[in-house]
């Protein structure tokens, strides 16, 4: 019998995660006084062999710790929206990073046009 496809919680945070970077409000100051961090909002999901993230964020490299290493192979890439925290991550999958080829991209095509 097949595994049933897993979701796991990557990040729950607004876009410069938190602590944020210059922002000094009460949570901001608590998470880096006690050398915290939270994630910018991504989520991935595992089916069998395949791996699907919804949103690519700058922490992916942190964010993949939660996923067993041997389901880490990148099928397919979500964007759910163009901000900043959804899409920064892109770029680590270049040739200087992962060097990742053949992932499949869901976006629409107002999305495909901005990045």
């Amino acid at each position: 019998m097949p595994p049933h496809p897993k979701a796991t919680i990557l990040g729950i945070a607004q876009d410069g995660g938190v602590p944020q970077p210059g922002c000094n409000c009460a949570t901001c100051a608590y998470y880096a006084e006690e050398k915290q961090q939270l994630s910018p909002t991504s989520i991935a999901v595992t089916d069998g062999d395949e791996l699907h993230l919804f949103d690519v964020t700058r922490d992916l490299a942190r964010q993949l710790l939660f996923i067993p290493r041997e389901s880490q192979r990148i099928t397919d890439v979500w964007l759910t929206h163009g901000h900043l925290g959804h899409i920064d991550g892109l770029g680590l999958f270049g040739k200087e990073a992962m060097g990742l080829v053949g992932i499949r991209l869901h976006v629409s095509e107002t999305m495909l046009k901005l990045i």
